[in-house]
């Protein structure tokens, strides 16, 4: 039997929304259509967490970037805080 070692994000979105990593993909493949990827969702509903998480930590605050090359460009310096942020987000109640 193989064991698939799951990235903790993907495990938080799924937490947050109450299902399985099996069970999210096998949503999105009904929803979507078979062998539609799940990974829309996850990348959307990640990058408002890494929104939020910017905000609260104070992070990436350049004058004159964009907000997005503000946050792809500091949440690689603060991966391990993210991750925990994330984590405890979740731990929290957060959903959705």
């Amino acid at each position: 039997m193989t064991t698939t070692a799951w990235n903790p994000r993907w495990l938080n979105y799924c937490k947050a929304h109450g299902v399985t990593p099996e069970q999210a993909i096998d949503e999105d493949e009904n929803r979507l259509g078979p062998g539609m990827s799940h990974s829309c969702a996850f990348l959307l509903w990640n990058q408002v967490r890494i929104r939020e998480f910017c905000a609260e930590a104070g992070v990436g605050k350049v004058p004159g970037w964009y907000e997005w090359e503000i946050q792809s460009a500091h949440i690689g310096c603060h991966q391990e805080e993210y991750d925990a942020w994330l984590t405890k987000w979740v731990k929290n109640g957060a959903q959705k």
